[in-house]
């Protein structure tokens, strides 16, 4: 027959494991108290930080206006020892020119524009300016176009050759009518010889 060991009850070990237990739920709420104290902590800091940051800010804007009291009395301060100065008032009036203004003013280009052309004229050819200068200084403007009459076309010479022939046959004729003299000459001459031997 087989003999089973029954372990028997030792309530110490359970003692043992109540005492582990309890130890570990103090611990843990001790770690939870800390936390909470920690974040109220965490917390408390920071509002007193933003505390002091806002009276930082309070101090500093008082200053600037404090600051900016100061600039107004010595502007003030500066304005009463130069004195009053008077008032500058930029009035610009634009004057539009009349109509007599532009017909005097028109005509005044006109004559210069005639006594240019002028003098233009009776420069030489090489010394009047181009079209391209009249632009360039305005001596066009105000001028009224007028219809370019061409100026008379030379006569047109006959070519070498022409000149030649007319020289060669002008020479030609001139020995001719020598040699006929001479003939003549001494045609006559000799008939006149031949008179005075047959008398």
């Amino acid at each position: 027959m087989r003999m089973i060991c029954v372990r028997p009850f030792v309530p110490w070990v359970l003692q043992q494991e109540s005492e582990v237990f309890a130890w570990k739920m103090k611990n843990h709420k001790k770690r939870k108290g800390r936390d909470q104290l920690n974040i109220k902590e965490v917390k408390a800091r920071k509002e007193h930080l933003l505390m002091e940051l806002e009276q930082e800010i309070s101090d500093l804007e008082q200053e600037c206006e404090g600051i900016i009291r100061k600039i107004k009395k010595l502007k003030e301060t500066i304005e009463h020892f130069k004195g009053p100065q008077p008032s500058v008032e930029t009035n610009f009036d634009i004057s539009h020119p009349s109509s007599e203004e532009l017909k005097i003013d028109i005509s005044k280009n006109t004559r210069n524009s005639k006594n240019q052309r002028d003098v233009s004229s009776r420069l030489p050819r090489f010394m009047k300016p181009t079209t391209s200068s009249q632009h360039r200084i305005g001596l066009n403007k105000h001028i009224p176009v007028r219809n370019k009459t061409k100026p008379p076309m030379p006569p047109k010479r006959r070519p070498s050759s022409v000149y030649a022939e007319s020289v060669r046959l002008s020479v030609n004729a001139v020995a001719w009518q020598s040699e006929r003299s001479s003939e003549c000459s001494i045609s006559m001459t000799s008939g006149m010889n031949w008179a005075k031997v047959q008398f």
